[in-house]
């Protein structure tokens, strides 16, 4: 994932700034509710409830980009992803998704599992608001079977059932409404794609009568995704779109942390959103509230504590504070807008370049080096991936359609005379606008950025992380900004 890219001249909120603390205990930025008749209250609430709703404008977008989409069902990606597509930002170019809206509101759900094999796969649950509140997969060595899906608010995530139980275990999820998206590793070749669709084709969900007839909220209507009265668009503005959809879930979809609901509520209360509609307070200004949330994502990233420094301009935000956000608001909104629907550090993690001297932005005379000091030591079944998204955070269309480069791939290795999965020792990776092709020996380690020299972001992968990654044992990537490379000109690896 990367750090949000936050608009020049954006607006900081008092109230927001003021609630910055060292981070601790996954809480660590508090909000007092401003309940005063202020307009600068007002304003504040307004920029809160804004950043606190806005996952579920993706998840509106997740919805409208679904073919036909109804709950509790399976819609199975067949192909990995590509610059035509646009239904998730930031989507990973190793796996195949197969992706569910989830209505936990009437009934309890079993999905079953088949015999998956000797690969990486993960059967992730979303809360409402994009929260990973529960994985099953390989890496935790979930077996096949059945498993039971409940709308549970107090105990959220999978408890393992005993030998005597139908299921294999129950995942706890808690808001009535989530989303979920499977990942299964698929290999470069038509016959291993072959062997994913039959996998994908054996995944199932069925609702199931719960021990509770009464239902916990409305169910689920996804016409409300596409209703041009809520959602941004002709009629709404972003912040309207964001803000109609909160009031019309957050009353059923309360904050994962018990003891944020009641805060939450009067801050959304104050902010306009009431009885499932929102009427912006008098005094306010939607924009400013908006410019105001990412202004303050930004001061967030100087929270001491906050971000852990992997060497080499490499940082990533603690375990804690990526894929399950808690309360940590600021993270949850960040991530919504630049990775939608992220997974906890059991899973995956996303290492981010942050460097005040090298730019993303490269024009036709400019490329990016990065040089591996080796492979990323990864867990059984672990893969590793760089990908490359434009400023919108979709993949950048090329005539290779080549848009990551990783352990599945052919990349040459500096001692010459290794490949792919058996190279060993140093590699670089060539990052350079898709006009401007690098010599023959450069093409398998090259990533074509966007032609018009625009700005692109850069998602490094590791899922099965293994311990030297996060405890400083691994060199992560040097990354140096170097003419481009072409026929003209002479580079060696």
């Amino acid at each position: 994932m990367k750090l949000l890219q936050v608009v020049a001249g954006a607006v900081t909120a008092g109230c927001l700034s003021a609630g910055l603390v060292t981070a601790q205990n996954v809480t660590y930025l508090p909000w007092t509710a401003c309940a005063n008749q202020t307009t600068t209250c007002a304003q504040a609430n307004l920029t809160f409830a804004y950043l606190y709703g806005y996952p579920l404008y993706q998840y509106a977008l997740a919805v409208q980009r679904t073919p036909n989409a109804t709950v509790n069902s399976l819609f199975h990606q067949r192909k990995v992803s590509t610059a035509a597509d646009r239904w998730l930002n930031k989507p990973n170019v190793d796996t195949l998704y197969s992706r569910a809206f989830l209505d936990l509101s009437s009934s309890d759900l079993v999905i079953n599992i088949p015999e998956i094999g000797d690969r990486y796969w993960v059967w992730p649950f979303y809360d409402a608001y994009g929260n990973n509140v529960a994985n099953i997969g390989s890496l935790q060595s979930f077996p096949a079977g059945k498993y039971r899906v409940r709308f549970d608010e107090e105990n959220p995530g999978v408890q393992r059932l005993d030998k005597k139980s139908r299921y294999q275990a129950d995942i706890n999820i808690p808001t009535p409404h989530a989303i979920s998206v499977v990942r299964i590793l698929v290999q470069p070749n038509d016959s291993d794609a072959a062997a994913v669709h039959r996998i994908q084709d054996r995944l199932s969900i069925t609702p199931v009568r719960r021990a509770s007839r009464l239902p916990s909220a409305p169910p689920l209507n996804l016409t409300m995704f596409t209703d041009p009265e809520i959602v941004p668009g002709p009629i709404n503005t972003l912040e309207q779109g964001v803000l109609k959809l909160t009031a019309k879930l957050s009353p059923y979809n309360l904050p994962m942390v018990t003891a944020d609901r009641a805060w939450v509520s009067t801050t959304l209360l104050n902010a306009g959103i009431d009885k499932g509609s929102f009427l912006q307070p008098k005094g306010t200004n939607l924009t400013a509230a908006s410019q105001a949330a990412n202004s303050s994502v930004i001061q967030e990233f100087f929270v001491p504590g906050y971000l852990q420094n992997l060497g080499n301009n490499w940082v990533h935000p603690l375990a804690e504070y990526i894929g399950n956000y808690h309360s940590a608001y600021f993270t949850r909104y960040n991530i919504a807008a630049t990775g939608y629907l992220g997974l906890t550090r059991d899973q995956a993690m996303y290492p981010a370049f942050m460097s005040s001297t090298t730019s993303t932005i490269i024009p036709s005379t400019k490329a990016l080096r990065l040089t591996f000091s080796a492979k990323p030591k990864l867990k059984k079944n672990g893969f590793w991936s760089l990908t490359i998204y434009d400023a919108n955070a979709y993949l950048i269309p090329n005539d290779l359609n080549r848009y990551m480069l990783g352990d599945r791939s052919s990349i040459a290795f500096m001692n010459g005379t290794t490949r792919g999965k058996d190279g060993e020792g140093p590699f670089q990776i060539l990052i350079q606008p898709s006009n401007v092709p690098p010599p023959a020996n450069w093409t398998s380690n090259w990533l074509p950025a966007p032609a018009d020299g625009t700005g692109f972001q850069m998602n490094l992968r590791f899922y099965g992380v293994e311990d030297e990654l996060v405890n400083g044992s691994y060199v992560y990537p040097v990354v140096e900004t170097i003419d481009a490379i072409t026929e003209a000109t002479t580079a060696c690896r």
